[in-house]
């Protein structure tokens, strides 16, 4: 029998569940079927799926242990504790995307979901370009506070508005 650890992560690479299994494919098709044990808002959220294969079930459930522990993914309720983990395991395994479920099934069990990831996708870039936008702004407002001097109230309210929007600085 096989012994795997597996987990999903969301489109910005946050591990949002650990799970363990003796059968990964059987595993998947539940989790993306009906019978999905998980709330829709986790398989909504998926866009990859990784795995490793582990030598035995001991070494399957502390490890399983272990990572919901370290990583705290936010859907895994069971055996999360809120205590310090101490205990550091060396994790140079190496995680293998899984492909067994279908692009459709990944992106959602939702019918807007992938639409909806499509949208924040667009908005985050958006975002960056806007911030690079008040970036350049900042800069040119630095420059005519440092030819006016700290007279100029307006400015340095508007620098600060803009240091604390773009989180750059004059210092």
């Amino acid at each position: 029998m096989s012994n795997f650890l597996y987990r999903f992560l969301n489109t910005q690479g946050v591990i949002i569940y650990v799970g363990k299994t003796q059968n990964i494919e059987n595993r998947m098709k539940t989790h993306f079927s009906s019978e999905g044990h998980l709330p829709k808002s986790c398989y909504e959220d998926v866009a990859k799926i990784e795995y490793i294969e582990l030598h035995n079930k001991v070494e399957m459930d502390i490890l399983e242990l272990y990572f919901i522990n370290k990583w705290k993914p936010f859907f895994n309720k069971k055996d999360k504790m809120d205590d310090v983990l101490y205990l550091e395991i060396l994790d140079n395994y190496s995680w293998t995307e899984y492909k067994g479920v279908s692009e459709k099934n990944i992106k959602g069990l939702g019918s807007n979901a992938h639409e909806m990831r499509m949208y924040i996708r667009d908005m985050e870039k958006r975002h960056a370009e806007k911030v690079a936008e008040l970036e350049e702004e900042a800069t040119k407002w630095f420059e005519i506070s440092r030819e006016l001097g700290d007279e100029n109230q307006y400015l340095v309210i508007r620098i600060h508005e803009l240091e604390t929007l773009t989180g750059v600085s004059n210092e």
